[in-house]
């Protein structure tokens, strides 16, 4: 992997660059939300284009075409949530084998088995 040579002009920048770069991952950086509804307020005043807007913040022509896109679709520019995996005991079930460990203190090993197979 070619690693980009990075000139920074200001000491934002700098902590902008050190936030964004993952060595494990392509070049992730989360954009943040007032960000985000200046693209929009940009967008809606139709004076630009979308890569101008996107050179003028220093953001890609992307960032500005999906901030658009998830607008239009949502009306509002935050991250949609997110879904995982389903729960194996219900919330009641929780609340009884905690109930049955609160009175029993002998039920330690209920404790750090339940911890070990569902966390």
């Amino acid at each position: 992997m070619r690693m980009k040579q990075v000139l920074f002009n200001n000491l934002e920048s700098v902590q902008k660059f050190r936030n964004s770069y993952n060595p494990k991952e392509k070049w992730v950086q989360k954009v943040s939300s007032p960000l985000k509804w200046q693209i929009v307020g940009l967008l809606k005043s139709g004076d630009k284009k979308q890569n101008e807007i996107a050179n003028m913040l220093g953001e890609s022509p992307k960032c500005v075409s999906s901030t658009k896109k998830r607008y239009q679709e949502t009306g509002t520019v935050s991250d949609r949530s997110r879904s995982g995996r389903p729960r194996k005991l219900t919330f009641k079930d929780e609340s009884y084998v905690f109930r049955g460990v609160k009175i029993k203190k002998k039920n330690l090993f209920l404790v750090q088995s339940f911890k070990k197979f569902y966390f």
